[in-house]
């Protein structure tokens, strides 16, 4: 065995998780050595171990000890037969060294823990490495720190199969999790588990810390999340206006008359105008749109910006993965339809028909849109600039070029935001995260 084997403190915890869970809660206080004092006969080596298995709470366990010749990186090895009987070997070079002999019976002892309560492992190594773990956790604890990591006769014994410093670091695991009084043992804990442990011991109330601690963590979810929710009843709630509901609901019912005739242009071409009719009624090609149209197109402008500033925050989004789809305006129902953009569809659960939009890589469209806005921007912005700071040059004074290219620079600033707050507030906000890091 040769501590070699390092485990993060999320490993160890998963582990002693199994453990606390599958081995009954009961009162741990610190084993304390009864029979290995000054001869490590078989006798008190089975004594001890004895001692020990009746200290983990394993009743009906008949334990045998023996000395024997083990390779020399193994300090020792159990057997248990179906009428629970236990048979340890502890290998002798450890007859001079008490505490290598103590360690070697509480790892070994705590293999009957692992196979009593079915936590085993069939991974040879797995097994070890939970077994060590264990030792700590049933309550030997010293006798791994004080056992694992000794010398003998001039003889350093290292023994277990993790890193040394994982036995310190889960003995103050287990031992403030369990506020049994005992203090920190200095050790190069993990940062994290080091901070952990700090705070743990500082609070009073640990219920309340975690859900504060969790509430942190989560905050900035929980706000996109409701966010985002808010955002869609916004949506909602402009789209569910009685007008706007009126105008959908109307064209959509002389739509779907003119399209259930046969031979409309032959015999109904008076549906056919009137539909043509309605439609240029809502919107006028000369610009001259009603207040909702204006509504829809800006509201429309402010999620395509926010889709834009989404892609650009998060440059590892592929928008070309995202399904297209299309939602009823009617009834909400959602299809998947990659081609035929702008095609009409009669919905199959309303069975009102609807215009099924831009779907296929409209993200994308959105994101080059908005970029190249942003950019047609800039370079306005500083052709602006350039021809400011080129008038202040012409004046002939080189002494009054810098106040004049800085003149022409706030004139062209200015310009901009007074463009920009003629808009509403909330798209005058969204606005700017473009246009004033365009002037810079």
């Amino acid at each position: 065995m040769a501590q070699d084997v390092y485990l993060t403190p999320r490993e160890v915890f998963r582990r002693l998780k199994i453990f606390e869970k599958q081995i009954p809660l009961r009162m741990f206080v610190e084993y304390q050595p009864l029979y290995v004092k000054n001869e490590l006969t078989e006798q008190a080596l089975t004594q001890e171990a004895s001692a020990m298995i009746l200290y983990a709470g394993l009743l009906g366990y008949k334990v045998q000890c023996r000395w024997s010749e083990l390779s020399e990186r193994t300090g020792g090895d159990f057997t248990v037969d179906a009428d629970r009987n236990v048979r340890i070997n502890v290998s002798n070079q450890f007859r001079n060294n008490r505490a290598a002999v103590l360690a070697t019976l509480a790892h070994e002892v705590c293999h009957a823990v692992m196979h009593h309560y079915r936590i085993a492992q069939d991974n040879r190594d797995e097994n070890e490495y939970c077994t060590d773990l264990a030792t700590i956790y049933m309550g030997f604890g010293q006798l791994i720190i004080r056992g694992y990591n000794t010398y003998s006769e001039g003889v350093n014994h290292q023994l277990g199969y993790l890193n040394y410093n994982i036995y310190t670091q889960t003995y103050n695991v287990i031992n403030q999790a369990r506020n049994n009084g005992i203090p920190l043992m200095k050790v190069p804990d993990d940062m994290f588990l080091d901070e952990t442990l700090t705070v743990w011991c500082a609070s009073d109330h640990k219920k309340e810390l975690l859900e504060r601690k969790f509430v942190d963590i989560e905050k900035n979810v929980t706000r996109l999340v409701n966010d985002r929710r808010y955002l869609v009843e916004l949506v909602d709630m402009i789209l569910k206006t009685p007008i706007i509901q009126h105008r959908l609901t109307f064209i959509t019912e002389v739509y779907d008359e003119y399209s259930s005739l046969d031979n409309v242009f032959t015999h109904y071409p008076i549906h056919a105008m009137s539909l043509l009719y309605e439609c240029l009624l809502f919107d006028d090609e000369d610009g001259d749109k009603d207040n909702d149209t204006l509504l829809l197109q800006k509201v429309s402008m402010v999620m395509e910006r926010a889709i834009a500033n989404i892609c650009r925050l998060s440059p590892q989004i592929n928008p070309g993965k995202i399904l297209p789809r299309s939602e009823c305006p009617h009834c909400g129902e959602v299809i998947v339809d990659e081609k035929n953009s702008n095609a009409v569809r009669r919905c199959k659960k309303c069975h009102k028909s609807f215009c099924v939009g831009d779907v296929s890589g409209r993200v994308e469209e959105i994101c080059h849109a908005v970029n190249a806005q942003s950019e047609q921007s800039r370079v306005e912005n500083e052709k602006k600039i350039s021809e400011a700071y080129e008038r202040g040059r012409r004046k002939g004074v080189e002494s009054n070029a810098a106040t004049a290219y800085q003149r022409g620079y706030n004139d062209a600033k200015n310009l901009c935001e007074k463009q920009n707050a003629a808009l509403p507030s909330w798209l005058r906000w969204l606005n700017s995260l473009y246009v004033k890091k365009d002037h810079k």
